[in-house]
């Protein structure tokens, strides 16, 4: 079980240092080398969103790892990276961010659960061809989360409280560069087709 979570962390940390179409790829064949060899109760996903239009483009990649600790805890680590790039001559600009998640999650009882965690968004990486440097905040996410049974079999309720933080970088500029605190409750009503 430690060469395998080794392996994990080995896999998670070259994933968060770059994402070209090759370290893609290879990310992809090592997660499916890595489900094969973790027991049927840990669980691996490796998600890809991208999204191309007329002079933009959105990625975005996120590995979650789950493995149950106990019969009633769960523990959830992820980590995901986003970059967005407008192509529009002069405004032309590219966006880069990583985030790292920890969740330990309690079963109150077969279908109701229990989530405290902890997510950081690093400082995005924001370059324009204008030059300009413009400084970003990291961010930091407390979640106490709730998964509920729907109203039938196959529906899903969260409901979720997060309080978001940034760091101050100039305490002369705007919010984001104070820093400053964000605390929200969520719902969210999922249905499987």
């Amino acid at each position: 079980m430690f060469l395998r979570t080794h392996t994990l962390f080995v896999l998670l940390s070259a994933y968060s240092v770059g994402s070209t179409a090759s370290d893609i790829n290879w990310v992809d064949n090592s997660v499916k080398w890595l489900k094969s060899s973790l027991p049927d109760s840990t669980q691996l996903e490796f998600q890809k969103n991208r999204f191309k239009g007329i002079g933009c483009l959105h990625e975005e990649y996120e590995l979650t790892f789950t493995q149950p600790l106990h019969s009633d805890w769960d523990i959830e680590f992820s980590v995901s990276q986003a970059k967005g790039e407008l192509n529009w001559g002069m405004y032309s600009q590219k966006v880069r961010t990583e985030r790292f998640g920890v969740m330990p999650t309690y079963s109150l009882t077969d279908s109701v659960k229990l989530g405290i965690g902890y997510i950081y968004q690093s400082a995005p990486d924001f370059r324009s061809m204008q030059g300009e440097d413009t400084q970003l905040a990291a961010s930091r996410h407390w979640v106490i989360k709730t998964e509920m049974p729907g109203f039938q079999n196959d529906h899903t309720m969260n409901v979720s409280v997060v309080s978001s933080s940034w760091n101050a970088q100039n305490s002369a500029g705007n919010w984001m560069e104070r820093g400053a605190v964000d605390t929200k409750l969520m719902l969210t009503y999922e249905v499987k087709f």
